[in-house]
């Protein structure tokens, strides 16, 4: 009786940690851009926590910093992913699209802000980026602020801006969207194109 009691408590306490949804590891933004992909779709998701492995089956790669992993999956695989010893937090970026409209270093430093968001429990830093949209894209600046986005220079089909990563994402998902790059540092010069102190 005891050996059946002690076995009953043990297949209940793996069932418990086996037992993780994607609801239990992901904010409502994250769920919301899931929600919104075909079940057909391979999914950008970053993975935080301690001791996560460099790979995971089934998975495609795409960065890493520190702990925190930046992968390709396939949505069914989400579950699985739920479930790693270790996760704390699962952030869905999006389809394919997202990996080919973020520029790598955008990625990474999303990647980095995220990740101290999670281990410290406080507001992400807001991250600068340029947003090129579609030759014939009418994007009205309303529209950018509407995203939580804060709007730096906008012409034409160009538009610097800055907000959080779940700002950002929900532009990098935006149909009209081309490229969101992290903005290139310019230094002012002289006339003889020497950088000055």
């Amino acid at each position: 009786m005891r050996f059946f009691f002690s076995s009953a408590v043990c297949l209940l306490l793996l069932a418990g940690c086996a037992g993780r949804s994607l609801e239990d590891v992901a904010d409502e933004s994250s769920l919301a851009r899931f929600r919104a992909l075909p079940a057909d779709a391979e999914v950008l998701v970053s993975l935080h926590g301690e001791g996560l492995a460099e790979h995971f089956t089934g998975t495609r790669p795409v960065g890493a910093l520190g702990e925190a992993r930046l992968v390709m999956a396939p949505h069914g695989a989400l579950k699985t992913l739920s479930n790693l010893e270790g996760l704390q937090r699962v952030v869905v970026w999006g389809d394919d699209k997202a990996l080919q409209r973020l520029d790598p270093l955008l990625r990474l430093e999303m990647l980095g802000a995220m990740d101290t968001a999670i281990r410290t429990g406080k507001t992400g830093a807001e991250i600068r980026a340029v947003a090129s949209f579609d030759e014939g894209a009418r994007i009205q600046a309303a529209e950018l602020q509407a995203m939580g986005l804060a709007l730096g220079s906008h012409t034409g089909q160009v538009a610097t801006v800055r907000g959080t990563c779940a700002n950002l994402l929900d532009l990098a998902a935006h149909p009209q969207l081309v490229k969101l790059e992290k903005p290139a540092l310019q230094f002012p010069t002289s006339q003889s194109g020497r950088i000055e102190p």
